[in-house]
């Protein structure tokens, strides 16, 4: 008897070999998808989900969600927040950052 082999166990070393090989040879994937936007914002929701996971974990005990809805507003909330924080906190700060000495300095005296 043949044991089905899970899709994970194949797909995921093979997409990462791709990704090695596209690299090596110099092409890279199109930077201007959803899963790049989240990866910009990835530090983002490595600091916030732990606040939406409790916020949704009380809202779940409160209104008495079942636990697949429970894990889709998880994961759709700390995702939304992660990249509103990168939009609004993050992105304007770096950009700040970025500024030569004389610029920085000019924009802080116009403010």
């Amino acid at each position: 008897m043949v044991a089905l082999v899970h899709v994970t166990y194949w797909a995921l070393p093979f997409a990462a070999l791709a990704a090695v090989a596209a690299a090596l040879l110099g092409r890279q994937p199109a930077r201007t998808g959803p899963l790049d936007a989240l990866g910009q914002a990835s530090y983002s929701l490595y600091l916030l989900h732990p606040a939406v996971l409790g916020l949704v974990v009380l809202a779940a005990h409160a209104w008495g969600w079942p636990a697949w809805l429970s894990a889709v507003a998880a994961i759709v909330g700390a995702c939304a927040v992660a990249l509103l924080s990168y939009r609004l906190v993050e992105r304007p700060f770096m950009a700040k950052r970025a500024l030569p000495d004389g610029a920085a300095q000019a924009t802080a005296a116009a403010e």
